[in-house]
């Protein structure tokens, strides 16, 4: 499914956008946008299987349940990965963005060790991984 203007609620600012549960995308399995204008996005959609999104000025993403996902943003600089499914190179690409991020936020489950080498340098990294006990 493409989206279009006419499919998406009005946005408050029309540079961010927030994809939740949108009732209009819960039987999609894969989303397609290219945006020229938009500088932030915020995904979670339970039963999308693929995110492609092209948007040369992206700087902020987050991804809530990692699905496959090929992004182009040449202006990526936060990103926060969210879920119980761990950054995998070869299934969430992350295409044209710098080595160099200004804050990097990895809530997860899973390993994140991926995802940090994608990155030379990070300013800000923020890190709580779930799922370990306490050695006592």
């Amino acid at each position: 499914m493409a989206l279009s203007r006419d499919s998406l609620p009005a946005l408050s600012n029309p540079l961010d956008l927030l994809l939740d549960d949108l009732k209009v995308l819960t039987a999609v399995s894969n989303i397609y946008m290219r945006s020229d204008s938009l500088h932030s996005l915020s995904f979670h959609i339970q039963h999308a299987q693929r995110l492609e999104l092209h948007a040369p000025k992206l700087e902020e993403l987050t991804i809530e349940e990692a699905i496959d996902l090929h992004i182009s943003a040449s202006k990526l600089a936060k990103v926060s990965w969210r879920g119980k499914v761990a950054y995998d190179p070869h299934r969430h690409q992350l295409a044209n963005a710098g080595r160099h991020l200004k804050l990097l936020a990895l809530e997860s489950d899973g390993i994140a060790a991926s995802l940090l080498q994608r990155f030379d340098e990070v300013d800000k990294l923020i890190l709580n991984v779930y799922g370990f006990s306490q050695v006592r």
